[in-house]
């Protein structure tokens, strides 16, 4: 893996600018794509991704092998549904044919091939970890969720809390009758006499 990743570098500084930057765009992509994400999902994603970008290095004039049908079930379930994956096939060089295809437009074999590289090298290093590591990365991510959730609801509850608050009656001072100073002069009227 080491010696591959020496490769990959020295070859990289080979190719040209527009590649490289292309590349780069790949990788962040392809790093977006597998966060937040369980391991075997990225595996069965990537598994796909690498058939279909060897079938576009070797076949680079049969459109069959060129085109991505976004619709098909194993695609649309396994790839189209990570988070960044249409962002890596415009990378890549893949334009909008309709709504439900995209087609490679041949101008980004060196990226094609060095995302390859990468997406082949980043599936041996879990391929290679024992199934209980892998789990445990699982659960890692699991808890992590499930203390992100909770921070969110808290988050949440806690702007509900200052909005309520906000409507609340705040009691303002209390207010008396006004006082009138001097004397007020009051006019005795004897009470009406009984009548009998």
């Amino acid at each position: 893996w080491y010696q591959r990743r020496v490769h990959g570098i020295i070859r990289f500084n080979m190719i040209s600018s527009a590649d490289k930057k292309g590349i780069e765009d790949c990788q962040r992509c392809l790093i977006k794509s597998r966060q937040k994400v369980p391991i075997p999902k990225v595996l069965q994603c990537y598994e796909i991704l690498i058939k279909l970008f060897e079938n576009v290095i070797n076949f680079p004039k049969e459109e069959a092998k060129l085109t991505l049908k976004k619709t098909n079930k194993i695609i649309a379930e396994r790839v189209m549904a990570m988070p960044s994956i249409e962002d890596l096939f415009i990378s890549l060089g893949y334009k909008h044919v309709d709504a439900d295809r995209m087609m490679f437009s041949g101008t980004g074999m060196v990226v094609i091939s060095a995302i390859l590289s990468d997406i082949k090298a980043y599936k041996e290093k879990y391929e290679q970890l024992p199934e209980e590591a892998i789990k445990r990365m699982q659960e890692v991510d699991e808890e992590e969720k499930v203390r992100k959730g909770t921070i969110d609801k808290l988050a949440k509850q806690a702007a509900l809390d200052k909005k309520d608050k906000s409507k609340e009656f705040i009691p303002c001072d209390s207010v008396a009758k006004e006082i009138k100073f001097g004397a007020n002069e009051v006019i005795f009227k004897p009470p009406a006499p009984a009548r009998k």
